[in-house]
């Protein structure tokens, strides 16, 4: 069974010229880790696997990897984030924030749809819970999404202003006077 996901994976890879599917492994908080490709990778290696899939394979573990790391980087440029838009459970930025209508607690919908996989319960109650139930808080979609975008280009402005500062410090040469 092991071995018809790693080929499922692989062949996933083969037809996502974007890096979409490393990017959806690595954020998927509950099963993804560095490590995983690698020992997959030893274990395929131990039962006669094909070197191309193991090759293939392990390609994709560093694509999830690099994904994970562009990720956690995007996520550090924002600076200091709101409470208010962070998941509860993971305590990552939402993108797509859902209410729980017995809770009434507002999560991330994919790390809430994760859990459902497993539980179909209100993780902060334990009263029943299915997808079909969530309400989506779009009003505070639209203020994380605002944050986020007031946050780029705070950023992108301090790197102009950065650039105007080293172009205002060069000499009539060319040199500069501080790096």
């Amino acid at each position: 069974m092991y071995l018809k996901i790693v080929h499922i994976y692989v062949h996933l890879a083969r037809g996502d010229a974007q890096n979409i599917f490393p990017a959806a492994i690595s954020s998927d908080g509950r099963s993804y880790n560095e490590q995983l490709f690698g020992a997959a990778a030893d274990v395929l290696r131990r039962i006669g696997e094909d070197g191309r899939v193991i090759r293939e394979f392990v390609e994709l573990g560093a694509k999830a990897k690099a994904a994970a790391s562009e990720a956690m980087d995007a996520e550090a440029t924002l600076g200091e984030i709101p409470d208010e838009f962070l998941d509860p459970i993971q305590y990552t930025l939402m993108k797509d924030p859902v209410i729980l209508p017995s809770s009434r607690i507002t999560v991330d919908r994919p790390v809430i749809q994760r859990h459902l996989l497993s539980d179909s319960t209100d993780p902060f109650n334990r009263s029943h819970l299915t997808a079909d139930l969530l309400i989506p808080d779009e009003e505070l979609k639209a203020r994380i999404e605002e944050f986020v975008r007031s946050q780029e280009l705070k950023r992108r402005g301090e790197r102009v202003n950065i650039q105007s500062i080293k172009d205002s410090i060069q000499t009539t040469n060319g040199e500069m006077l501080i790096d």
